[in-house]
């Protein structure tokens, strides 16, 4: 966010500002293992090797895998715009989602998080995002930081 001021001290700042706020975002991707970012609409979403491999296989399923079994797969992602605001908020997709994700570098999902946290006010990056074993809900319909995408 731009401060309002006339010295270059002030711009000074907020340069600061932004290189923190690139460094927590770079901590909290680089201490998850996140490896697979995506958008979809406009949020910014990363996920471990397990998730990126269920989505390339259900984006290009092999000659092995029954055709069925990309209908009813799912992978989870980690909805980064949340955790900007220190939320872990984990979200689950399916099928139907494919067509509205758009697959990004790491780079370029860094670049929209530092422009998302430069806009937000109430900031708080959560950087401890993995998956705890303790943390699992026992039913995930019920549980307040799973996001069911376009359940049917």
């Amino acid at each position: 966010m731009q401060s309002p001021g006339f010295s270059s001290f002030r711009e000074l700042i907020d340069k600061w500002d932004e290189a923190v706020d690139r460094q927590q975002i770079q901590d909290m991707i680089e201490g998850n293992n996140f490896v697979f970012f995506f958008k979809k609409k406009d949020e910014v979403f990363g996920a471990p090797e397990e998730s990126r491999l269920t989505f390339a296989k259900m984006k290009n399923p092999d000659e092995d895998t029954p055709k069925e079994w990309a209908k009813d797969a799912t992978f989870a992602a980690i909805n980064f715009n949340r955790a900007i605001q220190g939320e872990k908020v984990k979200s689950v997709f399916g099928f139907d989602d494919l067509k509205e994700i758009e697959v990004v570098e790491r780079d370029e999902a860094i670049e929209k998080l530092v422009k998302i946290a430069d806009k937000t006010t109430n900031k708080n990056i959560k950087s401890d995002l993995g998956d705890e074993e303790d943390d699992a809900p026992e039913d995930p319909a019920n549980s307040p930081t799973i996001n069911k995408v376009k359940e049917k």
